[in-house]
This record gives C-alpha cells, structure tokens and sequence, in this order.
C-alpha cells in the first residue's frame, strides 16, 4: 500500500511541476520589453519605490 502511495505522490508532483513549467514558459515567451532593474524574490522592485512621496512617482509612472 505504501508504494501507491509513493507512486500516486510522484505523478502529483510531476503533473504540478509540468503545469508551472508551462505556465512560465508562455508568461515569458515572445515579450520583448527592455531590460528594467534587477527584481529581487517575493518583494519583486518595491525596494525601488522610496517611502516618502511614493504616490508622486506612481503618479509619474502613469504618464
């Protein structure tokens, strides 16, 4: 029983990874947007954003 288990959890985690393999691949695939600042993980360039004024560089960013 213990190998189903194990088999069933393999075939799972393969399928997932599949599915976010894929989707990354077509969210990057034929953009062709200049290079920006480097993003760092989780927080992405929110560290770019200075706290004092933020909305004034939103605002700048929207024109």
């Amino acid at each position: 029983m213990l190998n189903w288990i194990a088999t069933d959890l393999f075939a799972v985690s393969l399928a997932l990874l599949s599915v976010v393999l894929i989707a990354h691949y077509r969210r990057t695939q034929g953009r062709s947007y200049p290079p920006g600042p480097p993003a760092y993980p989780l927080v992405g360039n929110i560290l770019h954003v200075s706290p004092k004024g933020a909305w004034l560089k939103f605002m700048e960013y929207k024109k």
